[in-house]
C-alpha cells in the first residue's frame, strides 16, 4: 500500500502535518497520530479536513513538537 502524501511545516511552536489519504487509510492515520502524541501531552488537534474531488481526504494534525 503506498503511503498518503504528507506534508510537514513548523509554525511558531506547533508542528503541522498535511495528509490526504482515501476515507478509511485518513480515519486510520489520524488515530494512529493520536495514540502516538496523546493530547494532553502533546496538544495534539486535527487542525482542519476537507473531501478533495478524487474521493480523498486531506487533512492536518498539528501538535507540540515534544510532549
Amino acid at each position: 500500500m503506498p503511503m498518503p502524501a504528507q506534508v510537514s511545516q513548523r509554525q511558531g511552536a506547533f508542528l503541522y502535518e498535511t495528509y490526504a489519504a482515501p476515507r478509511a487509510e485518513a480515519r486510520q492515520i489520524a488515530k494512529d497520530y493520536f495514540a502516538r502524541f496523546p493530547r494532553g501531552g502533546y496538544m495534539t488537534v486535527l487542525s482542519r479536513w476537507r473531501q478533495l474531488a478524487d474521493g480523498r481526504i486531506e487533512f492536518t494534525m498539528s501538535r507540540l513538537p515534544t510532549g
